[in-house]
């Protein structure tokens, strides 16, 4: 007999717990159903099937439908502007490891302030290097731009 109640009492508790659980009388996460949204206490009118009181409606005012927004102008995209400083200075890293002759060859037809942004942006040993293998003339006139270029203040970034 007590074999039993040791093993009966237990197995009985368990199972009322789980019961109740099942009905949502006592909370277990994941056991209880959900409970429904707007049941409380105070419904007694739908339990006993009482009819609910209808409220009067309150008059609906006539919406004026409002002139419609203009959409606004798509954005013009601008075409973005070469910049001759960035293209001088990826030349100029090209140029950097040529030999001076070639350089030369390269630019006999170059205007000189084209060719003298380049320059500028070299490294100092291959400019100068490039400087002396060409013509006096044109070498003399090359340091002239350098110079007019390295006096000019750097232009502002917005």
């Amino acid at each position: 007999m007590k074999k039993a109640l040791l093993i009966g009492l237990p197995v009985l508790l368990i199972g009322a717990v789980i019961g109740l659980g099942v009905l949502g009388i006592v909370p277990i996460p994941g056991l209880s159903p959900k409970k429904k949204p707007g049941a409380n206490l105070y419904a007694a009118n739908k339990m006993y099937g009482e009819a609910k009181e209808a409220l009067p409606e309150k008059p609906k005012a006539i919406a004026r439908a409002a002139p419609p927004k203009p959409k606004p102008a798509p954005p013009v995209k601008e075409k973005p502007q070469p910049d001759p400083v960035r293209g001088a200075k990826r030349l100029a890293k090209l140029w950097n490891p040529m030999q001076p002759s070639e350089v030369v060859a390269i630019t006999k037809d170059w205007r000189e302030s084209d060719l003298a942004l380049v320059l500028s942006q070299m490294e100092s040993e291959a400019a100068s290097a490039i400087l002396a293998a060409l013509e006096p003339a044109r070498a003399s006139r090359l340091s002239r731009e350098i110079q007019r270029l390295a006096a000019q203040p750097p232009a502002e970034t917005n």
